[in-house]
């Protein structure tokens, strides 16, 4: 491990300053989540081989008794496969997962690449109560071992996919149970760390002031959350979001704390949401896909087959 971590460089870009309309702009998107309804500003899908294999859909139980649904479309074949599972954005559970899979931007390039890809959702994240946040991880933390049961995943090659809250959820849930990498595409780690939440569901408030809102206890928690994780971590930042600021101001330099393996890339002027193909260009999404599959692709056990 200390070997890839050698291997991996960290790409720092300074976000732009705060301003309070960037705060009402971002805590909105917050709420609405990275990737809501597809518009204008959505890259398509690319068409999936009429003989792919059906999606599958599974129910998940969480450690409380709280139940979900989640879906898997697998490549031809006898398998197992390398496996993305992905979690979206946004506070809310997002039903029907299945539509991401065959038409999302990124999703189908990966099905295409050969690996397996999944979806899964969890509990409603309301802003003021942290119980919540933990409650949700132990839900991604049930779609991984659901998932993980299948006969078709490869448990050592298994790859968390997350944007904003799902990419938090991805570290989060990643110290709580074991898998192979993730990406992490600007993870709303203000969730993680509490600061959202103590700051009564507030974005703007957090954002306003890091230094006051990523207080003493914050800290703990983030660095036993960091300190417990056992996976690398590529994390995608477009450098319009306040979460830029957050993550390499004060979120990176715990992971340098701790000795954890980690890579951040930047792809300059991209909107939050940029890497599920919103608010980009194909450009851009290609090379989201290229450097992820090339991070994923050292590290896992089997390799995938393109389709």
């Amino acid at each position: 491990m200390k070997t890839l971590a050698l291997l991996l460089s960290a790409l720092l870009l300074i976000s732009p300053a705060y301003s309070a309309d960037t705060a009402n702009t971002n805590e909105k998107r917050a709420t609405k989540g990275d990737n809501g309804k597809r518009d204008k500003t959505s890259l398509p899908g690319i068409p999936l081989p009429k003989d792919i294999s059906a999606y599958t859909s599974l129910e998940v139980t969480s450690k409380d008794g709280s139940k979900f649904n989640m879906g898997y479309i697998a490549p031809l074949g006898k398998g197992p496969f390398p496996t993305i599972l992905f979690l979206h954005g946004g506070l809310d559970t997002v039903r029907g997962g299945r539509g991401s899979l065959m038409k999302g931007a990124v999703q189908t390039r990966f099905l295409k690449k050969g690996y397996l890809i999944a979806h899964a959702t969890r509990r409603v994240m309301r802003g003021d109560n942290y119980a919540d946040v933990t409650g949700a991880a132990d839900d991604t933390v049930a779609a991984i071992k659901t998932l993980q049961a299948v006969p078709l995943v490869d448990k050592n090659s298994f790859i968390l996919y997350g944007g904003s809250a799902g990419a938090n959820l991805a570290i989060h849930a990643a110290s709580l149970t074991d898998i192979t990498a993730i990406v992490a595409g600007e993870p709303a780690t203000l969730l993680m760390t509490g600061m959202y939440s103590k700051a009564g569901g507030s974005t703007g408030a957090v954002y306003k002031d890091f230094k006051k809102a990523y207080d003493s206890e914050a800290q703990k928690i983030t660095q036993t959350i960091i300190k417990n994780l056992n996976c690398p971590v590529l994390m995608l930042h477009g450098g319009i979001s306040q979460l830029n600021t957050l993550n390499k101001d004060y979120i990176i330099p715990e992971f340098k704390a701790a000795n954890k393996t980690y890579i951040n890339i930047d792809y300059p002027n991209n909107p939050h949401g940029f890497y599920w193909g919103n608010g980009t260009d194909l450009k851009t999404l290609g090379k989201v896909i290229e450097d992820s599959d090339q991070f994923i692709r050292k590290l896992i056990k089997i390799q995938p087959k393109g389709i």
